[in-house]
């Protein structure tokens, strides 16, 4: 297993993966010797001892609260102590009385001479800890949720009712839409009111849901044979009572959780549409959509998954909705200053969705970590919500054995902290717009910089739609608004008309040329009766001057075509795909293949010309065995021309256009040798082939364009690059299966055969 970690605030301390180390696998695991795992503290210190063969030094952290108890942070990651291990034997005190009360883990980095080797958690039950955000008296609320109802609310301080079916009690503990109940994963959903019940409140203040082992006496054979038990809940059940919100309103789902350290676990944190029980009868018949606001692999706490997933929509062919273009993920890393460095095993984290009918968002710790547009049957059916704690098969499963457990027990898995693990929920929390609420909306943040023109767009839901008024605006000083053609100064609030019938009002603004400091925009909807509705709060942020970084690469720009293929050419990329569109391509058969991300298959008079919005570009030209040379145009005229062959070539062709003026500006790359022109999106690798980070710059100066980065490129031998240059031109079927060659995803043979590869990195300022 490959273990890699970053180390933060000693440079001296490094990370491998393990596979380098020349002890065994094994031998890097750490155990703690006391207290138990999942102990109950009960006294305002406690010694943690602990022992790792190899290790030789440790760090230990645990969640702390703030000095202040403010419930709108989640505190930071905390050193408990330092350690010196002897004899790979350590210690440390805890003061436990001095950190947060209720479930709780501590983090014990070990290094062997300076570099990481493991991460163990002890997950521990404070009882002498600070209280602080527990209990839904406690918990700060996102803004989002102004002006909405609390429509569901369990604080857990007693046991809710909970049945298989759900049906007359208050939550559903197995998947609704199979009689039997549902199920998923290698963990077995269990019954309140069976012999394995894995639920319990903890402290008067906690759901906890045990999810144990079993390694004999229990095995699950009506299912697929599971030696697991563990716990879920469904706030709908299988009639399609129970609760779910209305489709067609605004809605916002949260919780705060606290996730069991063992490898393995797979706890989840999701919404279903309302439609997805078993005794509707049209079930079968209709799509539905899932939203994932937390899947989280506790064998990489370092973060967790979102994603969003649209089901059975070949059930409604006449809709138009094209499922290929609607799902999609996105992975949060929770060891970042934004969040406090608290990974998914040190400590709670709140958890949350916020659909509205334009834009679905996620957060964690009211943070917007990412968003997409909103699935449209999450918002015409309205949702349910499920929590579950669930088994992966990553750890020690065999899928396909007669005993899927047989290997279960491996040093790194689900059982390093013995057989169970503890999953708390503190409060689960549900808000709703109330019918016939006016829903003025528009992005929450927006960048600006000095100079820059924002146009800011604002919906209106069908109730908002059927007004008319004014918008109230307040704007940072300096700014300008604009009218008719031109933009006038803005002294104080500014007021413009809206008009009723319109489901879409655009504001446009010119930043001031001195704004530095990211400052709020205020826009409040004043119907014609005089109503005041809820304002529209629009962050500013004021951008860096030296330019803006935009990483574009196959993670965070996919190719998907207008026929939802995620392999084809560039040329019928379809628009929709992603947020922003920071490529036109004129010319060129640019390909997208599980060759490269971008690359067109060249001759020696081929072309490739894509616009895009800055001010300048720096091209970074990998070298690579298989690399020609490229001519480089900027605005229709020559720049440079790069031998990817020369091992001496400066690999960074710095190019600006006349003036520091925002513009389109037109890129175009020649293979002026008969070559395969290449960008790719992959991280960089023995091949040359490395990522586009854009840079882009708004204002109506930029005084530095580029700053050299130090990389290395693989050397070669003048054989190498001959070994290149024969295998150019030998015939194909000759040539090493390298994937770069072949036949298009649509089973047609690519136009060019023979070819190389330029292989660049662009950056647009």
């Amino acid at each position: 297993m490959a273990l890699a970690a970053t180390v933060f605030g000693n440079p001296s301390l490094q990370t491998v993966q393990a596979e380098e180390l020349t002890a065994g696998d094994g031998d890097r695991i750490t155990s703690v010797i006391s207290p138990a795992y999942r102990s109950e503290i009960n006294e305002d210190t406690v010694t943690v001892e602990f022992y790792n063969k190899i290790g030789t030094s440790a760090i230990v952290y645990s969640q702390k609260q703030p000095d202040d108890l403010n419930p709108d942070s989640n505190g930071l990651r905390d050193v408990v102590g330092e350690v010196e291990l002897i004899d790979g034997y350590g210690s440390v005190e805890f003061q436990a009385s001095e950190y947060p009360y209720g479930p709780i883990s501590l983090r014990i980095q070990v290094f062997q001479d300076g570099t990481e080797i493991d991460n163990a958690y002890l997950q521990l039950y404070n009882h002498v800890g600070v209280r602080w955000k527990t209990g839904l008296e406690h918990a700060p609320e996102n803004p989002v949720t102004a002006g909405m109802d609390v429509v569901f609310a369990d604080d857990f301080k007693t046991m809710p009712t909970i049945s298989k079916t759900g049906i007359g009690t208050r939550y559903a503990s197995a998947k609704i839409d199979e009689t039997r109940g549902g199920m998923f994963g290698w963990a077995a959903f269990e019954d309140y009111d069976g012999p394995y019940n894995p639920f319990a409140i903890a402290g008067d203040e906690y759901m906890k849901i045990t999810t144990t082992y079993h390694p004999t006496g229990y095995v699950r054979n009506d299912y697929w044979k599971q030696k697991v038990s563990t716990g879920f809940l469904s706030s709908e059940n299988q009639a399609g009572t129970g609760f779910h919100t209305e489709g067609g309103r605004n809605q916002y789902f949260e919780a705060r959780m606290f996730f069991g350290p063992n490898p393995g676990m797979w706890p989840a944190f999701w919404t279903l549409t309302a439609n997805g029980y078993v005794q509707n009868p049209n079930m079968q018949n209709e799509p539905s959509d899932e939203l994932d606001i937390i899947e989280g692999y506790m064998g990489t706490p370092a973060g967790y998954q979102i994603a969003w997933h649209p089901w059975g929509y070949d059930r409604d062919p006449d809709s138009g909705y094209d499922p290929s273009k609607l799902g999609g993920g996105y992975r949060v890393n929770l060891d970042t200053p934004a969040f406090g460095h608290i990974n998914l095993a040190m400590g709670f984290h709140t958890l949350g969705v916020y659909v509205t009918k334009e834009w679905t968002y996620y957060y964690c710790d009211n943070i917007e970590v990412v968003r997409h547009k909103t699935l449209p049957y999450s918002w015409e059916y309205g949702n349910y919500f499920i929590i579950n704690a669930a088994l992966s098969d990553h750890y020690g499963i065999s899928p396909n054995s007669g005993d899927p457990f047989e290997n279960f027990d491996i040093p790194d898995g689900f059982t390093r902290y013995g057989n169970e693990s503890e999953t708390y929920v503190d409060w689960v929390r549900v808000y709703q717009d109330a019918p016939g609420t006016a829903r003025f909306e528009s992005d929450h943040s927006v960048k600006a910089l000095a100079g820059d023109v924002v146009n800011i767009s604002i919906h209106r839901n069908a109730p908002a739609s059927q007004l008319s008024g004014t918008y109230s605006i307040e704007l940072p000083d300096g700014w300008k608004v604009r009218e008719g053609d031109s933009f006038v100064d803005v002294d104080g609030v500014y007021e413009t008309p809206f008009a009723e019938g319109r489901t879409i009002d655009t504001i446009t603004f010119l930043v001031s040329n001195d704004y530095t400091a990211t400052e709020n925009i205020n826009i409040t909807p004043v119907s014609s009766d005089g109503t005041a509705h809820l304002p529209v709060i629009i962050r500013a942020e004021a951008g860096n001057p030296e330019g803006e970084l935009v990483r574009v690469d196959r993670n965070t720009y996919p190719y998907r075509s207008t026929t939802g293929e995620t392999a084809g050419s560039w040329q019928n990329y379809d628009p929709d795909t992603n947020l922003e569109n920071y490529f036109t391509f004129t010319s060129g058969n640019w390909w997208r293949d599980s060759w490269s991300w971008m690359y067109v298959a060249a001759n020696s008079n081929s072309r490739l010309q894509f616009t895009f919005d800055g001010i300048a570009v720096a091209a970074d030209m990998m070298q690579c065995e298989a690399c020609g040379a490229v001519d480089i145009y900027l605005d229709g005229e020559l720049q440079k021309r790069f031998d990817g062959y020369a091992t001496d070539e400066n690999r960074y062709a710095r190019l600006k256009r006349a003036g520091f003026r925002k513009a389109s500006i037109r890129l175009r790359l020649w293979a002026s040798t008969g070559r395969r022109i290449g960008i790719s999106g992959l991280t960089g690798s023995s091949t040359g082939i490395s990522k586009i980070l854009p840079y882009r710059n708004f204002g109506p100066t930029k005084r530095t364009l580029w700053r050299d980065r130090v990389m290395k490129s693989p050397s070669r031998s003048a054989a190498t690059a001959q070994r290149a240059r024969n295998s150019a031109n030998m015939p194909l079927s000759s040539r090493p299966k390298d994937g770069c060659c072949g036949t298009a995803t649509n089973g047609s043979p690519r136009r060019v055969r023979r070819s190389r590869r330029i292989v660049t990195r662009i950056r647009l300022f």
